[in-house]
């Protein structure tokens, strides 16, 4: 089996090249399969990405599920603030 490390990475470069919609499923996957197995930074980094690369894909619902999910769980993550702005752009829209 793959680590939690090489499969993060490779989600990472997935949404890079703009797959978003596969990023978002594997980042998810990979989230609920390693959550204890990450620390609390990885963990706070894979939700906000996951949310991030639902709502590339065009899924407001799950983005939004993420984004709330991450702003309630991670309040302390340095990508809080940018997780709240685009949930709120989303809730705007």
């Amino acid at each position: 089996p793959s680590s939690p490390a090489r499969v993060l990475d490779a989600n990472h470069f997935l949404m890079l090249m703009i797959s978003y919609k596969e990023a978002a499923e594997n980042y998810e996957k990979a989230y609920n399969l390693w959550y204890k197995q990450l620390d609390e930074s990885e963990r706070g980094k894979t939700a906000y990405r996951t949310a991030f690369c639902f709502e590339k894909a065009g899924n407001e619902k799950k983005a939004r599920d993420w984004y709330n999910y991450y702003l309630k769980t991670f309040p302390k993550h340095i990508w809080y603030e940018q997780g709240k702005a685009r949930l709120d752009r989303l809730d705007a829209a």
